[in-house]
């Protein structure tokens, strides 16, 4: 067997494998969990430029406020577009 023909087979297999965890709904939490990072990431990167641009303490705290409603959005949004696509994935395989 061929190493090409061999890398094949064991995608073949992680595929599947990722396909019966999505079945039972394993990998829920998992995209959860990739969203809620990406969203934490963001909101430590917003939270700098926010000091550095509002020097007023109050404005700062309602830019923050406001920040976290639209990132708790955001990380929504990226955990339904990340089902979508691994949905579209496990039935392509």
């Amino acid at each position: 067997m061929n190493s090409m023909t061999l890398k094949k087979l064991i995608e073949s297999e992680v595929r599947s494998v990722l396909a019966e965890d999505y079945m039972r709904g394993i990998t829920d939490f998992a995209l959860s969990q990739v969203a809620s990072e990406a969203s934490e990431s963001l909101k430590r990167h917003l939270r700098r430029h926010i000091q550095q641009v509002a020097q007023d303490p109050v404005r700062q705290r309602d830019m923050l406020a406001a920040a976290s409603i639209v990132l708790k959005e955001l990380e929504v949004e990226m955990k339904e577009l990340l089902e979508d696509k691994l949905a579209k994935f496990v039935r392509s395989v």
